[in-house]
């Protein structure tokens, strides 16, 4: 199921437990990761993979590789981390991804 399906259907209550479950680690995982964009602002991982430091005017928390939004991205089963799509475009500096595809 897409993202923001999921994140209405968790709102009425819809979602399986087990389902629910894999969207909250997912998440966790994202809050700790040094590339989502609240963490990266201050990240070293961030400045050696880029060369740089993450600056964003965005205000919700997103992946700073994908741009993908947090609450939506973490709630698409379908889909992988973020650092996926950042390996595919990055082959000689692949990073491990968070979480992969549950569906």
């Amino acid at each position: 199921m897409y993202g923001l399906t999921n994140k209405v259907a968790n709102h009425f209550r819809l979602l399986s437990d087990e389902k629910k479950e894999i969207i909250a680690d997912r998440m966790e995982r994202c809050l700790g990761c040094p590339y989502n964009s609240q963490n990266a602002r201050l990240s070293q991982e961030y400045v050696e993979l880029t060369g740089k430091h993450y600056d964003t005017a965005r205000p919700e928390l997103h992946c700073s590789l994908c741009g993908c939004i947090l609450e939506i991205k973490t709630s698409s089963l379908s889909s992988d981390c973020g650092i996926v799509d950042w390996n595919e475009d990055n082959p000689d500096k692949q990073l491990e991804p968070k979480w992969t595809k549950y569906e």
